[in-house]
Parts: structure tokens; sequence; C-alpha cells
């Protein structure tokens, strides 16, 4: 039941995200999309993580884009929390962050309060804000981090499997090449 209900609220989220930044023809689009996606729905079944990280990957999206806009302490803290929640989910949390860096250094200016009057680009306190937002987060995680390594450290690497790259790509179609490959021409064409 909690994937299941993670699996339904990152298509809620993703819906609320797509309306934010592409409106809502868009978003209708990209949630239906999500809602029917073999992946999506076969790991919003299972007892993994998978549907609970997606949904607190979205969860930080929207609120990044919300402390972003009105680049108040709440909103940070918010932001802050869901990062926190989506490192002790899964360990592609780090991958996600810095995505979300990149985001925080292209999106405009927020509130005027937050821009500079000679040019209009934002001030150096949003990158503190930033910056703290993730680094309380990471500072709790790091204990975890430290754990890990020391029970891995000595540990030997699994050897190469050479079909790997061929079971991921069936993996992607849920089972199905002409799905992955559907799937991945998509991609293809949306990047």
């Amino acid at each position: 039941l909690p994937a299941a209900l993670a699996g339904i609220l990152a298509v809620a989220l993703l819906y609320r995200l797509g309306l934010a930044w592409l409106g809502g023809p868009r978003a209708l689009t990209a949630a239906l999309l999500l809602a029917v996606y073999p992946l999506h729905v076969q790991y919003s079944q299972e007892g993994r993580p998978y549907s609970l990280f997606l949904m607190l990957t979205l969860l930080s999206f929207l609120a990044l884009d919300r402390a972003l806009r009105e680049d108040r302490g709440r909103q940070w803290a918010f932001y802050g929390v869901a990062v926190l929640a989506m490192l002790y989910t899964h360990y592609h949390a780090g991958l996600v962050v810095a995505v979300q860096a990149v985001f925080a250094a292209l999106a405009p200016a927020g509130p005027p309060a937050d821009r500079d009057a000679a040019d209009g680009a934002p001030r150096r306190g949003r990158w503190w804000r930033f910056g703290l937002a993730v680094a309380v987060p990471a500072g709790l995680f790091l204990p975890w981090v430290l754990r890990t390594w020391a029970r891995t450290s000595g540990a030997v690497a699994e050897s190469m499997d050479w079909w790997l790259p061929v079971r991921l790509l069936k993996e992607l179609g849920a089972g199905s090449y002409p799905l992955a490959g559907l799937l991945l021409s998509l991609a293809g064409l949306g990047a």
C-alpha cells in the first residue's frame, strides 16, 4: 500500500509540476504517460523504494521551484526536508540534487528583492540558501555514508556481465524490446 500511494502521489505531483512549468495540456499528457508507464505501475506494486523515491524527487523539484520563486525560509526548509527524505530513500538522490543545482543556477531570478538593481541577475544570497538547504540534509546523511564505506571497504568487486546492457534494455521496456525501443526513441525525441 505505501508504494501504491507513493506511485499515485507521483502522478499527481508530476501533473502539478507540469502545470507550473509547461501548462495544462502538457502537464496532463506527462501525468497520463507516467500513470500508464509499465515500470512505474510495476514498482508502485512492490515493497521497494522506487515509487517513493520518484514521489520525493518530484516533491523536491516542486519545493525548489517554490523556494526559488518566493525565497522564504519556510520554502527552503521544506526543500531541505524533501532532500533529506530523498537521501534516506535512495542513493541516487545525490544525482537529483546535482541536477537541481543546475536548475537553480539557470532558473530566473525570484522576487524583486532577490535581484541586483543593475542587471536584474539573482543575488548571491540565493546560493547560500540553496547550499544550506542541501548541506544540512547531507550532513545528517553523512553517518550512513561513513557506515556504508566502513562495511564495504576491502570487498571484491563483481565481475563484468556482458549481457547487462541487453538485460537493462529489456528491463526498461518491462520485458518488451519493442516498448523499450519506443521509450528510448521518445526520450531521444524529448532530448
